[in-house]
């Protein structure tokens, strides 16, 4: 929270601008009120349509907006139920787990220890060449992937095809080297004094590397994937496909370029589901690559970029919400019933610092 007079501190019109949107949100949100208790009382609609009606000005508010008047709806129409919400929610609680020694599903995709825990599940991953490698030590060999052992998005994760030359999964640029690639996109000193990283067997071929699957997993339910071709048009852009278990397609943000995609073999949701009901958190992603046939684990994502306000229809943030309180609700019961987690927190013991 800001402190008293921290205001003064900002430029006078921004204050202002604030305080102006501030008002305009609360007459909105007044507004949203006095629809729905005009709608509440009003005995012209049958029940269908005036919860469906109701279902739509409540999908308006979050949790916070909830007035006594309609609390007992919270339940019952799903005042507020959003993924978005939850994950920033689930920020929250796994920092005051922190608190207490355990570093619960945390950010920044430990890759060693993503590899082990998925080994131990029976979960396939990439072949491993050098591990926890200093920049300054790494040995470039052709058909590999270098990649730190810390990171998201795909940020310093480089290709080395048979003549040296490494294209970087992040950009789509290819680079006459490694070495060049990193001191064109990243700061190399950085990275030297403050990264270790891993070279893996390459999935796939340098011409043709594997593409991603990405699982929407809430504690052992598959609920959604993500195919993404990285840099595959004319544009080098990346390629999207979202799909439901069953293999229907759907549309989740305008956003991403769209794909025809080319489905997934149903050992992902497996593999996913197995992971991800030996994790005590609700949700995961679990990330693999896949290659003619081949899948192997990329890595455990909580905390998914690309789902927060804006970047998914609102249709698809609730239908994720919903799932994630449900499987709140699973794991909630299965730690009172004393569900044995010792796999997970043993593996990751050096997250509980």
């Amino acid at each position: 929270m800001a402190e008293p007079g921290s205001e003064k501190k900002l430029p006078s019109d921004i204050v202002a601008e604030a305080r102006r949107a501030g008002n305009d949100y609360s007459r909105s949100l007044q507004e949203v009120y006095r629809c729905i208790s005009a709608l509440r009382k009003d005995g012209s609609l049958d029940s269908a349509r005036k919860k469906k009606a109701l279902q739509n000005l409540y999908s308006r508010l979050s949790w916070k907006d909830v007035k006594s008047s309609f609390a007992g709806d919270v339940v019952t129409d799903r005042v507020g139920v959003s993924f978005r919400a939850s994950i920033s929610h689930t920020r929250l609680i796994k920092a005051e787990l922190k608190k207490h020694g355990l570093n619960i599903a945390r950010g920044g995709n430990p890759k060693n220890q993503d590899r082990s825990f998925a080994e131990a599940l029976g979960v396939p991953t990439p072949g491993v060449i050098k591990s926890s490698v200093p920049f300054a030590e790494i040995e470039v060999a052709p058909r590999t992937v270098i990649k730190p052992m810390h990171g998201s998005s795909s940020r310093g994760v480089f290709l080395i095809g048979d003549d040296l030359t490494a294209t970087s999964v992040y950009s789509g640029v290819t680079y006459q080297s490694f070495h060049q690639g990193v001191r064109a996109e990243f700061d190399e000193r950085t990275l030297a004094k403050k990264r270790k990283w891993i070279v893996e067997k390459l999935v796939g071929t340098y011409e043709k590397p594997a593409y991603d699957l990405k699982v929407f997993t809430f504690y052992g339910e598959p609920v959604l994937i993500e195919e993404i071709h990285r840099n595959a048009d004319e544009h080098s852009r990346n390629l999207f496909c979202f799909y439901l278990p069953d293999g229907e397609q759907v549309y989740v943000d305008r956003r991403r370029h769209r794909y025809q995609g080319t489905g997934f073999p149903p050992e992902v949701l497996e593999y996913a589901s197995r992971v991800s009901i030996n994790t005590p958190a609700p949700f995961i992603r679990v990330d693999f690559l896949c290659s003619e046939g081949q899948v192997v684990l990329g890595e455990i994502t909580p905390h998914p970029g690309g789902t927060y306000h804006g970047q998914i229809f609102e249709k698809i943030d609730k239908m994720l919400g919903q799932k994630f309180i449900e499987a709140e609700g699973r794991l909630s019961a299965d730690l009172l019933r004393g569900k044995d987690f010792s796999l997970y927190l043993d593996t990751y013991s050096s997250n509980r610092k």
